[in-house]
């Protein structure tokens, strides 16, 4: 998948800064390392792990209900919390579905197990086309021709129904040991007639194969697929790519403005018609290009019709192990009977009754039987529920969630649906049981403390409402809405202290009176001796029962210290609050410290400390932000890094500064959004949403140079945020 399969001998170029192959950690998501012999989601035994990349890892194991071996791919758990992702995955599956010829990996299910997305996929013996140009070197022009030929066979029949691969590269490329080729990864694919999905206009490209229009973020089309064929098939030839570099963006900004040397350069047996061909394929303008796969299959094999058969033969396999595939298929169990992959097909998908039936020519009519074509995917249960909500139909929308987690119970969003909707019906009891099932599901999802706090003050238990607020600020982002509900949460405490004070005043209490004095009667003195001695007694009695009773006195020396400081604790705590919320950080962290030399186990101080910390790291940031946006303006790029960036990572973005000072003139740059993350206390993350544009020296013509989100790693360093890293995404409006 898109390179995440690529064996761990072979990973891409260090230089190559592509926001794939980022490896920020993420904190406070599930550990998704399996072992052999695990069981994933209760069907899946794993065998071994195959590989890993920037998407996730892939895992050859057993289906345990159809006793047939799949590949698995687990997403990272940090692609896992980010919804885009996700929507953007699931959209993989459904359009990789509709995609049924043999030049095509299989793709079968997209789910979700606590809180992980994982993927089911065919499972291939092979090796990719890029191990494969390493073992051997550059490829004849009749090997190039056949690989390039079942490239474009698979390319044809997913451009026919409007989806466009937009990652192809020699990773993505499996070839089994028969030399048959087989795509992967369309997992940036989109559907082009789809409006919902063109809405989502993700672009993941690899910037060595990437086209001139996807490296700047303009709308791409099957054209953009020839273009990053032709640059396969000039590195099949050559051993190299046409445009290489020290960072993804300077790569980027060739393949817009410079033109490729000919492959004849590298590689005087190339025939000049094969030459002609790769170069069509990397023509700027796609208008230049082939305008779809049959016109340049049909060239291929054309040009193939004078190269000798000999030449023809694909280079011989070398025996796999397990641990050199990639995503694999039971070959062997293919070729001894084609009647046995397609009952095994049709098990699968008897089983994954979510999964549609995609018929293709040659199925028998069993299938016809075992296969319910009309059985919905839980993804169709999901968007109508939506629809159903939106609607306000709630007692339906409520059953189609219900199939969705029926389907399967770990699905976070349909049991927060099926929370909120019990809420909304006013079944209290039933939306605190789901939301709290939510919280088991992913407990880092802030939303399920937010419902659960307002819940709870809804019942007027303003106790568990202020603890469960506080879990939601404990995880999430510092946004708007946190500090919002930080000062909800001021004010509810507010409001309990009022009503403590309220109830301790409206107690009933008794008080003593004190003993009047008696009027003395008259006694005769024989009967007063006799009181007198008889009084007597009667003190030395009570003396005595005074000095067996313990003595329960508390010294008012000891407690009066204790009550002043706990004031002071008190009023350096509301102080410090304050001093936030007016954005004095540093006076902020000064009076918490003070709280916590005197009670280092204060969990508000810490708190506070906490949060202080980070808005002044974001306040850095945000400022080293700015100066960026000014050094494009001024043309001081290259000095804005080396004032921002570690001693080790400068070198590397400098040629990159270097590249766009001297290539463009009057350089701007929008920023539309900033998130900064923080991983550890001096590690994090900042994701810049920015449009970069600029006039080429070469021929003043102004153009988008950048559009997309930069992802800075930076480190702090005696107090001071520095650059240690920095990736791109593309996007395209």
């Amino acid at each position: 998948m898109a390179g995440d399969n690529k064996k761990k001998q072979n990973q891409p170029d260090n230089n190559l800064k592509d926001i794939s192959d980022s490896q920020t950690a993420t904190l406070n998501t599930p550990v998704y390392k399996l072992k052999r012999g695990m069981k994933f989601a209760n069907r899946y035994e794993v065998i071994e792990e195959l590989g890993r990349g920037g998407m996730g890892k892939v895992y050859r194991v057993e289906d345990i209900k159809i006793k047939e071996e799949v590949a698995l791919k687990v997403l990272r758990p940090e692609i896992s919390v980010d919804k885009n992702q996700i929507e953007r995955f699931s959209n993989e599956i459904k359009l990789a579905r509709r995609i049924s010829h043999k030049n095509v990996c299989r793709m079968y299910h997209f789910g979700e197990e606590k809180g992980l997305y994982y993927m089911i996929m065919e499972y291939v013996l092979g090796e990719d086309l890029k191990s494969t140009m390493k073992r051997v070197g550059p490829l004849s022009a009749g090997k190039a021709i056949l690989i390039a030929k079942q490239i474009g066979e698979g390319l044809s029949e997913a451009h026919s129904l409007g989806i466009i691969h937009r990652d192809l590269k020699p990773q993505n490329i499996m070839i089994d040991k028969e030399g048959n080729v087989r795509i992967m990864d369309f997992g940036v694919a989109r559907f082009v007639k789809g409006k919902s999905i063109t809405d989502v206009g993700t672009i993941i490209g690899t910037p060595e194969y990437m086209s001139p229009e996807q490296a700047s973020a303009r709308e791409v089309d099957q054209r953009s697929d020839l273009y990053s064929l032709g640059v396969i098939i000039y590195e099949m030839v050559t051993g190299r790519t046409p445009f290489s570099g020290d960072t993804a963006l300077s790569v980027a900004i060739k393949h817009k403005t410079e033109s490729p040397k000919e492959p004849k350069e590298f590689n005087e047996q190339i025939p000049d018609e094969l030459n002609q061909l790769i170069l069509k394929c990397l023509e700027k303008d796609k208008q230049e290009r082939y305008q779809n796969v049959s016109e340049l299959l049909a060239e291929l094999k054309r040009i193939e019709e004078g190269i000798p058969t000999t030449e023809r033969v694909m280079p011989q396999s070398r025996p796999f192990t397990s641990k050199e595939i990639t995503v694999k298929f039971n070959l062997k169990k293919a070729l001894t009977a084609l009647s046995i992959v397609i009952i095994g097909g049709i098990i699968a998908f008897a089983v994954w009754k979510f999964i549609p039936s995609i018929k293709s020519e040659g199925e028998s009519s069993q299938q016809e039987i075992l296969v319910d074509e009309k059985s919905p995917e839980k993804d169709d249960y999901f968007y109508l529920g939506e629809k159903l909500l939106e609607e306000n139909n709630l007692a339906q929308a409520l059953i189609q969630f219900e199939k969705v987690l029926d389907n399967d119970p770990y699905d976070l969003e349909a049991r927060l649906k099926v929370a909120l909707i019990l809420k909304k019906q006013g079944k209290t009891e039933e939306a605190l049981s789901e939301y709290k099932k939510a919280i088991e599901i992913n407990p880092q999802d802030p939303r399920s403390y937010e419902s659960l706090a307002s819940l709870f003050e809804q019942k007027d238990d303003l106790n568990k409402a202020l603890a469960f607020y506080e879990k939601y600020l404990k995880n999430a982002p510092h946004d708007e809405k946190f500090a919002r509900i930080g000062k909800h949460i001021k004010e509810l405490e507010a409001r309990t202290r009022a009503e403590k004070i309220e109830e301790e005043m409206s107690s009933p209490f008794i008080e003593k009176e004190e003993e009047k004095p008696k009027k003395e009667k008259a006694i005769p003195k024989k009967a007063e001796a006799e009181e007198e001695k008889q009084k007597g007694v009667t003190e030395k009695t009570e003396a005595e029962k005074k000095e067996k009773e313990p003595v329960n006195v508390e010294p008012k020396a000891e407690t009066e210290p204790e009550r002043k400081t706990q004031q002071q604790i008190k009023e350096k705590i509301d102080l410090g609050i304050d001093q936030f919320e007016k954005e004095n950080y540093e006076k902020a962290i000064s009076l918490m410290v003070e709280v916590l030399e005197i009670d280092p186990d204060n969990s508000k101080a810490k708190e506070y400390l906490d949060l202080s910390k980070k808005n002044i790291a974001e306040q850095q940031i945000q400022k080293m932000v700015n100066e960026y946006s000014e050094s494009l303006k001024n043309s001081t790029l290259v000095s804005f890094y080396e004032r921002n960036c570690t001693s080790e990572f400068f070198p590397e973005i400098k040629k990159d500064a270097e590249w766009i000072v001297m290539s463009y003139d009057e350089l701007n740059s929008f920023i539309s959004d900033i998130t900064i993350r923080f991983i550890e206390e001096d590690k994090a993350e900042a994701n810049i949403s920015l449009i970069i544009t600029g006039i080429l020296k070469r021929d003043r013509i102004k153009q988008a140079l950048f559009e997309g989100i930069y992802k800075w790693q930076l480190v702090k360093q005696n107090s001071q945020w520095k650059i240690s890293g920095v990736s791109s995404q593309s996007t395209n409006k």
